[in-house]
């Protein structure tokens, strides 16, 4: 995925950081990816997901722990992260058209061909994944693509209420 006209800002950085963030949350045991769908022209973020099983579905057990990435998907229970944000959108209505994801691995091709059906415009990705078809139809669609290596997670300060330790004195 070349880095294809987007420029890389510190927004860029802090979105995929974040992204990265949400991936920590991930119950998948195979994989820990985030996803961020952010309006640009505002700035705010308008939707995220991870790698995670469906609302009120048991999630992904032994049989997961130890198989490949791509075989025996069938006992996976997990939705991928572009295709969690997309739904997370979806299901209160808030448009995504136009919008820019922000995802730790660029995406396969199912989440590729719902991030084109959803009308989103640009994708930075933080590593590259096999799926290399993928990253053509979405060229082919005019998404605009980008990989973006060394991100880190940004640093988050925790407010004194939600850490372990008592800070009460």
């Amino acid at each position: 995925m070349a880095n294809e006209s987007i420029d890389v800002t510190e927004s860029v950085l802090f979105y995929l950081g974040l992204a990265k963030y949400i991936s920590t949350r991930g119950t998948c045991p195979t994989k820990q990816v985030g996803a961020v769908i952010v309006d640009e022209g505002l700035n705010i973020v308008l939707s995220t997901g991870l790698n995670d099983a469906p609302r009120g579905l048991q999630r992904c057990g032994a049989e997961c722990q130890n198989r490949t990435i791509g075989e025996n998907s069938k006992s996976c229970q997990a939705i991928h992260a572009e295709m969690n944000a997309i739904l997370n959108a979806a299901r209160v209505g808030i448009p995504i058209t136009k919008a820019t994801m922000y995802v730790t691995i660029s995406p396969c091709l199912n989440c590729a061909r719902a991030i084109i059906q959803s009308g989103i415009s640009a994708v930075y990705a933080s590593s590259m994944s096999p799926y290399e078809k993928a990253l053509d139809i979405l060229k082919q669609a005019g998404v605009k693509t980008a990989i973006v290596s060394g991100v880190s997670l940004p640093r988050v300060i925790m407010p004194p209420w939600m850490t372990s330790e008592d800070t009460s004195g």
